[in-house]
């Protein structure tokens, strides 16, 4: 038995972007992909920001990657993918 009281639950806070700068860091990371991506309308019905204390306090230390370098790294990623052929693109419009 572990002794624990049952699941634990976190919040799991990351950087507060709004979905323009979210797309410039795509438009970084993927050079020419502002001419096929937009967005319109109001701010997302979810919370800024999260409180972050209690995962920290679990696991000290834990890593926390920027917006720009995880989409970054997103996008290096499928490329690698497509130049070795594993990702499928059937599904995917032109």
């Amino acid at each position: 038995e572990s002794g624990s009281d049952g699941a634990r639950v976190y919040n799991l806070p990351g950087e507060a972007a709004t979905v323009e700068d979210f797309l410039k860091c795509v438009e970084a990371a993927v050079p020419g992909s502002a001419a096929r991506l937009s967005c319109e309308g109001g701010p997302l019905a979810i919370a800024g920001r999260l409180d972050g204390e209690a995962l920290d306090a679990a696991l000290p230390g834990l890593a926390r990657t920027p917006l720009a370098q995880g989409v970054a790294a997103t996008a290096e990623r499928f490329r690698q993918l497509h130049e070795t052929a594993c990702l499928p693109l059937e599904d995917l419009d032109d």
